[in-house]
């Protein structure tokens, strides 16, 4: 029988290791709240969404530091991704897509004022497309996938894999700093660390890497020709629903319903994960960011003051 004394010990140092994921995301969440405050200041002179990209690859190696994964296994493929696979991933990814999309545009109806609605920010980021595809659909892919699904994901999976899904999703929606990203983020988090650790790291940055063009190309092509919005997101829609219904038609020749469930099965859930994580002043201390920068971001998008560098950010 163990001694009490080591069981003692190991539940403190496994509660330590998942405080240690935690405080990572408040640094993370942290360099991001500093430098999009700093973006309009000290950042000016620098080229378009350059300090932005300069945030990501701080708190990335930050992460490696404070939490680097095991050697080998960051981009290790777990299993082989066939073409039936990737179209039943793919429409899993246009479900929480679409699902995000209507929760976004119902919390934007009922808590924007479309009167005084500011959109300068946003309309000075797509100014630059170049470097915004630079930053929103290459960097900012490889960047947070590595750090909450390579990191933070992989580490919290010793501890279970509900667990580990459930809390790296929800420290990644609380990191977008944006309370009307919150569900979107969540259900995204959860369908790219099923593809991170299902198949390997590269998938998730691949899919995220597609989340991010679509969104980019369609702001883009409403930039200027905002009458055409219905017919775009109606188009956009149609096409995340046809990919829904061939997933669903070849969910059953790839076993995808048994690979999930074998997925979910093991490791379970240790006992007083979810209290560490959530319990502890680094967590506490997120939220409480979390909070700030969205209520900045609901005044400046309905005109009460100016954050137009946070907004963009954002």
């Amino acid at each position: 029988m163990e001694p009490e004394s080591s069981t003692l010990l190991k539940e403190i140092a496994k509660k330590n290791h998942i405080v240690k994921g935690v405080r990572i995301t408040f640094i993370v969440v942290l360099i991001a709240f500093a430098f999009t405050l700093l973006t309009d200041g000290i950042f000016s002179s620098l080229p378009p969404k350059v300090p932005e990209m300069i945030s990501l690859v701080v708190y990335t190696l930050i992460a490696f530091y404070f939490y680097r994964p095991e050697k080998g296994t960051l981009l290790k493929s777990n299993n082989k991704m066939t073409a039936t696979g990737f179209f039943v991933i793919l429409g899993a990814f246009m479900l929480a897509r679409l699902v995000s999309e209507l929760v976004i545009a119902l919390l934007t109806a009922v808590t924007i004022n479309e009167e005084t609605v500011s959109l300068d920010a946003f309309e000075s980021t797509l100014n630059h497309p170049f470097m915004t595809f630079l930053f929103m659909c290459i960097v900012t892919p490889i960047c947070e996938e590595t750090v909450f699904r390579g990191c933070i994901g992989n580490n919290f999976k010793k501890h279970g894999v509900k667990f580990a899904i459930i809390m790296s999703s929800v420290l990644f929606a609380v990191y977008h700093l944006n309370f009307l990203q919150l569900v979107s983020a969540f259900l995204m988090g959860m369908v790219l660390f099923y593809i991170a650790m299902n198949y390997s790291i590269k998938w998730s940055i691949l899919f995220h890497f597609i989340n991010n063009t679509i969104a980019i190309c369609t702001s883009q092509l409403l930039k200027d020709n905002i009458e055409l919005s219905a017919v775009v997101n109606g188009v956009s829609y149609a096409v995340e629903i046809v990919f829904i219904i061939v997933a669903l038609v070849l969910m059953k020749k790839d076993n995808a319903r048994q690979k999930v469930k074998d997925f979910f099965r093991s490791p379970e859930n240790e006992s007083g994960v979810y209290k560490a994580s959530m319990f502890n002043i680094w967590f506490i201390l997120t939220v409480i960011v979390f909070a700030v920068m969205s209520v900045m971001i609901m005044l400046s998008l309905n005109g009460v003051i100016d954050t137009s560098g946070v907004a963009a950010a954002a």
